[in-house]
């Protein structure tokens, strides 16, 4: 986590609409563009949302999260894992990987916390690791390799 990067959002909400997000990536992988499933989302209320304003917020979100500023052989990539993996897990975790490429909180989060704390083998974090959180890149200690910040995540492909 760098010093100056802002923050726009809290962790409030971060797990919501995932099974709402595969419905939609589901959509995509049937052949629908993402106008269409957006229209389906919205007017059609496709995800069984109650208010037209809710549908648009959830759909807004989605996109956001898995379609927005990516290229559409990249979505359409990910609406077929989506669709096709025989593992739920593994659909989550590709959703959260996804997540966290467009959401700094999110990312810093677990690049700079939670994946630390596993490491050591500690199963669950609280507020206290949290707060603890460094800002900034970690301190170098004499004769380790250079550090290189921020740190970056690379899925084997």
């Amino acid at each position: 986590m760098t010093a100056d990067r802002q923050y726009n959002s809290t962790m409030a909400g971060k797990g919501a609409f995932l099974s709402d997000a595969k419905l939609v990536l589901r959509e995509m992988d049937a052949g629908r563009n993402p106008d269409q499933v957006r229209l389906a989302v919205i007017e059609d209320n496709l995800l069984d949302q109650r208010t037209r304003h809710s549908r648009s917020t959830v759909w807004k979100e989605i996109f956001r999260r898995y379609v927005s500023e990516r290229d559409p052989r990249d979505v359409s990539t990910l609406a077929h894992m989506v669709a096709h993996c025989p593992n739920p897990t593994a659909v989550d975790l590709v959703l959260f990987y996804e997540y966290c490429q467009v959401d700094a909180l999110l990312y810093d989060l677990t690049i700079c916390c939670t994946y630390g704390l596993y490491q050591s083998a500690r199963m669950a974090i609280d507020r206290v690791d949290i707060n603890e959180l460094q800002v900034g890149p970690p301190e170098r200690v004499a004769g380790s390799p250079p550090v290189t910040w921020p740190p970056s995540v690379t899925l084997a492909s």
